[in-house]
């Protein structure tokens, strides 16, 4: 055993390693709920990494007695080695996608609607078929997509999408995101995520962000703007939810392309 209260700690968030830190940082981050108790930590001594958990010393409540000497961590001990590089966090991609499709039908549906009261003419002679689509036409109307996206994120703090998926996006410390954090976000999706909505990019960009998040990384813009990403339990009746809401769109798109066959 030995002593690990003036130790730098190191800690994993977002499948990075982050440190050293001081006790008393990594136990106020613990106490914010940044940490968890199966949030994994380090410090110079340890043979692995281990649980938060595992150290009576990073809970919140821990009070040093008056008389005992200095705090000793309850792991097992080891002579120092460098620091490991952190366990990678587990993504969920299949669940982002499921998401991002849920939400781009619900914002398309949305800004439809809007242009048809508002412009008709211009709803009624838009292709069927967003492949189809001049770029010079695509390309605002995507980033249009993408500001719907930061309002509604910034009014509920989150997407129907991600609610029906079960995720979860906050800052750093758990917090709501602000309005231009979800705007920056939202910009960044555009361009990073979706290509802009500009031909051959719109296919391979997201493609590119499918296998780095399968790789367990973080998208570069959550990484970039130091964001969490959790990833709840999908709920039976969240389950029920998703798949009303793709029956439902594969009628409406069956209606729909009989409309534009019988024109």
């Amino acid at each position: 055993m030995m002593d690990t209260a003036a130790s730098g700690w190191y800690y994993a968030l977002h499948g990075e390693r982050v440190g050293p830190r001081s006790l008393e940082e990594v136990r106020s981050l613990v106490a914010n709920g940044v940490l968890d108790a199966d949030s994994l930590v380090w410090t110079d001594g340890m043979r692995e990494w281990a649980r938060v958990g595992d150290f009576s010393i990073l809970s919140p409540d821990w009070v040093q007695p008056a008389s005992a000497p200095a705090p000793r961590a309850e792991a097992e001990w080891a002579p120092a080695a460098p620091a490991p590089e952190a366990t990678r966090t587990v993504q969920r991609p299949g669940r982002r996608f499921g998401a991002r499709m849920v939400d781009t039908i619900v914002y398309v549906m949305v800004a439809s609607f809007i242009a048809g009261l508002l412009l008709p003419d211009l709803a009624t002679r838009m292709p069927a078929d967003p492949a189809k689509m001049n770029p010079l036409i695509k390309v605002p109307v995507t980033l249009g997509l993408a500001l719907i996206e930061g309002l509604v994120f910034h009014l509920w703090g989150t997407t129907p999408g991600k609610a029906l998926f079960g995720i979860r996006v906050t800052t750093d410390d758990g917090g709501r995101l602000s309005a231009s954090q979800s705007f920056a976000r939202a910009l960044q999706v555009w361009v990073l995520g979706l290509g802009m909505g500009l031909p051959l990019l719109d296919l391979l960009v997201p493609l590119v962000s499918f296998f780095h998040l399968r790789g367990g990384n973080p998208t570069f813009w959550d990484k970039a703007m130091r964001l969490r990403v959790e990833y709840g339990e999908i709920t039976p009746l969240n389950a029920m939810a998703i798949a009303g809401f793709l029956l439902l769109f594969l009628l409406g798109l069956a209606t729909a392309m009989s409309a534009v066959a019988g024109r």
